[in-house]
């Protein structure tokens, strides 16, 4: 149920993965002082493939200097899960969110998440699901959008991914969080249409408004 706390957001463009980490963290940090309502970041970067606190080096497919000459960036986090690619074309939103404040498992979290990927996509004719057993939000056996989150002190950083129209081919180059066998799909391979990140941005938050 929406419990009506101050939510406040911000669409960023094109960050680089460093910049964007960089002010997530100094936003949480914000939020932990209780400067700031919880945020949220919408934004895409450019070409980076990012590891989780699970260790998976096996998961990479190419070397990490065949990755630099690819003009693709390897950074470590400290979000949940394994491998994953951003890139231009992907929305990535970020959540800021006190969950201690809000009394919202990070579960919780992590479900209100998916539900609003699901919930936008269905507008635009997509019909998508949860699996079970693999976290993110499927359409069919390929993954359209990924999600990973991290709790400090009851406030979240990190967040979801959603291939809007992104190209596809870097993710070959791993094998992504780790699932073997899976696939990975767009809006724009699905639909036929090339809706901009920006408009997705836009109508994901209208989703989120209602849900958070």
């Amino acid at each position: 149920m929406k419990q009506n706390f101050p939510l406040q957001s911000s669409f960023l463009g094109r960050v680089p993965y460093a910049g964007a980490l960089a002010r997530m963290n100094h936003l949480r940090d914000e939020r932990l002082a209780d400067r700031i309502p919880d945020q949220l970041l919408f934004l895409e970067h450019p070409p980076v493939i990012t590891m989780g606190r699970r260790k998976s080096h096996e998961d990479l497919k190419i070397d990490p200097e065949e990755l630099k000459r690819k003009g693709i960036e390897f950074v470590e986090t400290d979000r949940g899960g394994r491998l994953t690619y951003h890139g231009p074309g992907q929305l990535v939103v970020y959540f800021i969110v006190d969950i201690r404040a809000r009394k919202m498992p990070v579960d919780r979290l992590v479900w209100t998440a998916e539900e609003g990927i699901k919930q936008c996509l269905a507008k635009y004719g997509i019909l998508a699901d949860r699996d079970e057993r693999n976290p993110g939000i499927w359409v069919g056996n390929s993954k359209i959008a990924s999600v990973g989150l991290h709790v400090h002190r009851g406030v979240t950083t990190h967040g979801i991914a959603v291939n809007v129209n992104c190209d596809l081919g870097p993710f070959s180059y791993m094998t992504p969080c780790g699932i073997a066998g899976a696939g990975v799909v767009s809006l724009a391979a699905l639909s036929g249409n090339e809706y901009s990140v920006d408009e997705v941005a836009r109508s994901l938050r209208r989703y989120y408004d209602k849900l958070l």
